[in-house]
This record gives C-alpha cells, sequence and structure tokens, in this order.
C-alpha cells in the first residue's frame, strides 16, 4: 500500500501493520507485485532527483536482522531487504531527468520511461525506453524513442537532429498484455514543445503508440497520431486494453485517447486500425523556418470525445464585437 513518500505493508488476515517503509529520496514512484499475506512481496520503486535517478528492486522476507544496502533508509523491524540500484540518467545533460510514474513489470524485467525535460533548448537526456532485470539491475535492453542513424524512422529526421534530442519519452504509464508479452508505450513530443525548424519530418517515434516485445524491447508496431508535433500533443493517457466482438470475431485492441479529444481503436496485435483512420489537410504554419506537417490523422470512429476546435467569436461570448477586431 502506498503512503506518502513510502510504502505500508498489512497482515494478510488482519489490518495491523506488518512494516513501513519511509523512503528518504526527493521522490519516489511505485509498482508492486501481488501478494496473498503470507509470500515476500516484491517492491520495484523509480526515484526522481537530478543526483540519482534510478530503479530500485526490494524482496523482503523475514529476517532478524536489518540490511540496508547502495540506498540506505529506515525500515520496519524484522526484514531483510535486496537492493539493485540500476542508474539511468547520462550524466552531463544539464537537464531534468526523471522517473515521474512507476515502472511496468513483466516477469524479471522492470520497464522503465522518464521524464527528460520539455521545452527550450531541444538538447538534452534522450527519452529511450529501457527494460531491466530485476533480480540484478543488468540493462537488458533499449528502445531508441529517437531513432539512430540507420534504424528505422530515422528518415522522419534532418541529419544529425537526432543528436541529445530531449522529450520522445513515456512520462506517463506503460499498459501491458501480460497474455500476449507486449508492452504498450504512449510517447510524448520531441522538443521544443512548440518550435520544430530544427527538427523537419514527421519525427518518429515522437507523438506515437508503440508495442514493443517486453522481453526483448523489439518493436512490433508504432501508430504515429501526431505528425510533427509543435503544440505539446503527448500521448498522457495509459492505453487502455478490451477485446471488440464482430459478429463470430474477437478483435484483441487497445485504445488511445489524445488531448484533441480523438480516440484511436487498433488492433493490439497488429496496430492496425479497427475502424479505419484518414489523413487530412492540415492548416499550415506561417513561422518562418517552420515546415507543418501537410496532414494529420483522424479516426474515423468515434467521433470526437470533446470540442476540439472553436471561432474567435465564440472565445469572448458578449465581448466578441468590441475584442475582434484589436486581436486580429
Amino acid at each position: 500500500m502506498d503512503v506518502p513518500y513510502g510504502q505500508a505493508r498489512l497482515g494478510g488476515h488482519s489490518d495491523r501493520c506488518q512494516r513501513r517503509d519511509v523512503c528518504d529520496g526527493p521522490g519516489w514512484r511505485v509498482c508492486a507485485g501481488a501478494g496473498d499475506g503470507r509470500a515476500a512481496l516484491e517492491v520495484r520503486r523509480g526515484a526522481h532527483g537530478s543526483a540519482r535517478t534510478g530503479v530500485l528492486a526490494r524482496v523482503s522476507r523475514p529476517a532478524s536482522a536489518r540490511v540496508c544496502g547502495e540506498w540506505t533508509f529506515p525500515v520496519g523491524r524484522g526484514c531483510r531487504h535486496r537492493k539493485t540500484r540500476a542508474p539511468i540518467r547520462r550524466p552531463g545533460t544539464g537537464r531534468q531527468y526523471e522517473l515521474q510514474s512507476p515502472p511496468a513489470v513483466f516477469e524479471d524485467v522492470v520497464i522503465t520511461g522518464c521524464s527528460n525535460g520539455e521545452g527550450s533548448p531541444s538538447a538534452g537526456a534522450y527519452g529511450d525506453i529501457r527494460g531491466w532485470d530485476a533480480r540484478t539491475g543488468k540493462l537488458l535492453w533499449t528502445f531508441h524513442t529517437v531513432p539512430r542513424p540507420g534504424e528505422p524512422g530515422s528518415e522522419t529526421w534532418p541529419p544529425g537532429a537526432w543528436k541529445n534530442r530531449s522529450g520522445t519519452n513515456v512520462w506517463g504509464f506503460f499498459t501491458i498484455d501480460v497474455k500476449r508479452g507486449i508492452v504498450y508505450a504512449p510517447l510524448g513530443s520531441p522538443t521544443d514543445d512548440f518550435y520544430g525548424a530544427d527538427r523537419v519530418g514527421d519525427n518518429l517515434y515522437g507523438n506515437s503508440l508503440v508495442a514493443l516485445d517486453a522481453r526483448t524491447g523489439e518493436k512490433k508496431w508504432h501508430r504515429q497520431l501526431v505528425h510533427h508535433d509543435i503544440w505539446d500533443y503527448d500521448l498522457a493517457a495509459p492505453p487502455a486494453l478490451f477485446d471488440i466482438r464482430r459478429a463470430e470475431r474477437v478483435i484483441p485492441a487497445v485504445a488511445q485517447i489524445t488531448k484533441m479529444g480523438l480516440l484511436f481503436v487498433l488492433d493490439r496485435v497488429t496496430g492496425e486500425p479497427v475502424y479505419g483512420i484518414e489523413e487530412r489537410a492540415v492548416p499550415q504554419t506561417e513561422v518562418p523556418g517552420e515546415v507543418t506537417a501537410k496532414t494529420q490523422p483522424f479516426p474515423l470512429k468515434p467521433p470526437p470525445l470533446g470540442k476540439n476546435e472553436f471561432r474567435l467569436e465564440e472565445m469572448y461570448d458578449v465581448f466578441a464585437a468590441s475584442c475582434s477586431r484589436p486581436i486580429k
């Protein structure tokens, strides 16, 4: 059970607190395995703070002694802790780097995203997704959210624009299809959030829903929901998994809601749209040097879940007549 700056564990057959752990870090994000009140409980924590961002895997067992590892914090009585620290922040970036949400866990793989800073300047820590061995802290795999030269998707960036590109990260929540061993990663926009003249192109895998093999990090498919984002339209919500019945067929689906009120429903195995997606022409920028995408994807179904356009006079209601002329 999460409590401020730590966790408390209750007895399996009573409401008595068996243990309370208090973390000394500036902030922690937690993912815990299921427990039955008898077996050891595994806890994975993501810490954030410029000095020591990392993943901490702990296994608690009954013991007479207290053993604290590399990261020391007070613990309750009768517990022994095995700790694994896996540092993931690249030194010298000079930018924010945090684990803003709990890591995802599949079998013995701990999967992390990051919050790596947004805005200007665009240079900073990469938003790569990583898989770690939950037992040892060993790095098992890395998925480059901004493709390196020669990797699929690198053609959507100008030469050299990938280097030290921040953003393009999972700062929210992963979703895992446990049966299929697939982790779904909703990615944010590349930096700078509101200016992209230095990154002309669609900028994969920014603003994309990416399906990865949870064991290996291999990409199974991706679907970009905003091309060349200059509006900070991160995929902020966790993907939702469900099944759709069509006649005699059951479609395993994943739905991704966006900040624009658009709901994209995809086959979660193939990434293909269930109800169709069309590319529609969109207005173009007049900002010197900026090159906006000619089209953007729109789902054919369902309709937008909220109002996603407005006219100038709608902004001010009774003041529209007096305000519209100066604004224009």
